[in-house]
C-alpha cells in the first residue's frame, strides 16, 4: 500500500530482472484504498472484522488510565487468519505489537496508560474475515490456589486465570483431562510481565516475586475440536526433618509434587548403605 505525499500525474515503472531470460505476461490493478475510520475496541471481549479490498486496513483504537499489561489472542476461526497482520502503536508512537496472527511471540505487551491504535492488515493481497481478542491481565479469571477449576479449551484461543503467590511459594499446575491434541502449552508470567514457567500438563514452579500470577492455557492454532479441562494451582509445602542415622525412617507425601527432604551431620568421613 501506498500513500501518496502530493497532488499530481504519477508514473509506475515496472522493470524486468537484467539477468532473467524469456518474456512474461502480466495484470496490474492500481486499487485506490479508502480512509479507514477507525473503531471503538472493547477490551476482553472477542472482535470480528474484515478486510474487504485489497490493501484495506481495519483499525480500532482504546485507552488505558493505567499502565496494564495486554494479551493479543488471535481467534483464528478460519485458514484465512492466517492472512493477517496486526500492529499496535500507543502514546510513544512505536509499534509494540508487529505480528502475523498465527504468532504467539509478541502477544505480551507492557502498555503504558494512554490512547493506543490497533490495525488490522491483510497480508499481500489478502482479504476477508479475521476473529480476536485484545485483554488486560486484570481481566484474567481470579483462581484460589487448591481449588480445582474446570473449563472448555477451544483451538486458537487462550484462557487467562490470576492467582497471588509470595517469594518463594511453590505451586504444582495440573492441567488434566484435556485432549492433547488441542493444548499448546501453558504459561506462567509474572507481576511484570516475565515468563516464568512453560509447559505441558503439569510442571512445578517456585514463585521468584510476591504478586499477582498471570496463567495462560493456550489452544494450538491447527486444532479442530474443543475440550474440557481441569486446571488446579496446588500449593505445595514440602517436608524438612532431621535424619537419624542407623534409624528406619517413616514417611508420606501428601500433594503432587511434594519432597520430603532429611537431614543428617558426620562428625567423620563415613561410607553410608
Amino acid at each position: 500500500t501506498t500513500t501518496l505525499t502530493q497532488s499530481g500525474t504519477y508514473t509506475l515503472l515496472v522493470e524486468s530482472r537484467s539477468f532473467t531470460p524469456g518474456a512474461a505476461t502480466f495484470t496490474i490493478n492500481v486499487q485506490p484504498v479508502l480512509e479507514t475510520t477507525p473503531e471503538t475496541l472493547t477490551l476482553g471481549v472477542a472482535t470480528n472484522g474484515s478486510i474487504k479490498n485489497i490493501g484495506e486496513t481495519a483499525v480500532y483504537t482504546f485507552t488505558l488510565s493505567d499502565r496494564s499489561l495486554l494479551y493479543f489472542d488471535a481467534l483464528l476461526s478460519s485458514t484465512s487468519d492466517f492472512s493477517f497482520t496486526v500492529s499496535l502503536v500507543g502514546p510513544t508512537g512505536t509499534n509494540q505489537l508487529a505480528s502475523p496472527f498465527f504468532s504467539r511471540a509478541d502477544t505480551l505487551i507492557d502498555a503504558v496508560a494512554g490512547t493506543y491504535t490497533l490495525i488490522v492488515s491483510g497480508n499481500g493481497d489478502s482479504t476477508g474475515t479475521f476473529d480476536f481478542k485484545l485483554s488486560t491481565f486484570e481481566q484474567a479469571a481470579s483462581l484460589t490456589p487448591g481449588t480445582p477449576v474446570d473449563g472448555e479449551l477451544k483451538p486458537a484461543t487462550t484462557d487467562l486465570y490470576r492467582f497471588e503467590g509470595a517469594e518463594g511459594d511453590s505451586f504444582f499446575i495440573d492441567l488434566s483431562n484435556l485432549f492433547s491434541g488441542v493444548l499448546e502449552d501453558f504459561r506462567v508470567i509474572d507481576p511484570f510481565g516475565n515468563e516464568v514457567e512453560r509447559s505441558v500438563f503439569t510442571s512445578r514452579i517456585t514463585l521468584p516475586l510476591t504478586g499477582t500470577y498471570t496463567l495462560l492455557v493456550e489452544g494450538t492454532n491447527f486444532g479442530t475440536t474443543p475440550s474440557a479441562y481441569t486446571l488446579n494451582v496446588q500449593p505445595v509445602a514440602d517436608i524438612t526433618q532431621a535424619l537419624t542415622v542407623g534409624e528406619t525412617t517413616s514417611g508420606s507425601i501428601g500433594t503432587s509434587a511434594q519432597e520430603a527432604i532429611y537431614s543428617f551431620t558426620l562428625n567423620e568421613r563415613s561410607l553410608l548403605f
